[in-house]
């Protein structure tokens, strides 16, 4: 199963455990390609981030 990657502002949450992924049914990932959204999808999300020496430490979540 291919897992798709998709980048979110995790600082825009709409409540603790709920991410605004797309104001429509498709979201391109992080390769390029375009993602069907449905319920029951599981899916990975990453947002850029880094650590005090400005080395990149991604957050990342699946579900």
């Amino acid at each position: 199963m291919t897992v798709s990657c998709l980048h979110v502002d995790f600082n825009e949450m709409l409540e603790p455990d709920l991410v605004l992924l797309s104001q429509t049914d498709q979201v391109v990932d992080q390769e390029g390609n375009i993602v069907q959204l449905y319920e029951g999808l599981f899916i990975s999300l990453y947002s850029e981030d880094f650590d005090e020496q400005g080395n990149p430490d991604n957050l990342t979540a699946e579900g």
